[in-house]
């Protein structure tokens, strides 16, 4: 809706079946139409141009274009899978700890360091840490569709 005379809307809409020939909803049995909506569209808009007037060309400039897409898919046809998700216990630890896998297998850990250093990789679902210094570490785990997950672990 142009509020002035130097901007323009123009709109294209959906002919293909004309709201007018469907039952009115806001029609009371008076026939008088309760409509209370500032939008003055019947039909589906397809697009919408606003252009803004050029006082030095006198003719009106395209400054946006809309264009609405009412087919759009919101889906696809691929196979939802579930999430892999990873269990690390116990943590915190003293020395031993294990990893289990929901919907995946792991295909390596790494122990990494609060200064970024890996100081430790395995392959193995249950091992040792006793030998590594007391502190927080971050522990990457790879897994098989190589998606990677990072926990933090506490060894005490």
């Amino acid at each position: 809706p142009a509020t002035t005379p130097n901007e323009k809307y123009d709109y294209t809409y959906d002919t293909s079946i004309l709201m007018s020939t469907l039952g009115h909803p806001f029609k009371d049995k008076t026939g008088i139409d309760f409509t209370f909506s500032n939008e003055p569209h019947i039909n589906k808009v397809l697009t919408q141009t606003y252009s803004s007037y050029d006082s030095n060309t006198m003719s009106y400039d395209l400054s946006s274009r809309t264009t609405y897409n009412y087919n759009s898919t919101l889906s696809v046809d691929e196979e939802i899978t579930e999430k892999a998700s990873f269990r690390v216990f116990p943590n915190p630890t003293k020395s031993q700890i294990t990893v289990e896998a929901t919907n995946t297998t792991i295909d390596q850990i790494q122990i990494i360091d609060v200064l970024g250093k890996t100081v430790f990789t395995t392959d193995k679902t249950n091992f040792e840490i006793a030998s590594l210094t007391d502190g927080i570490y971050i522990m990457k785990i790879v897994d098989a569709d190589g998606g990677i997950t990072n926990r933090k672990i506490i060894k005490e």
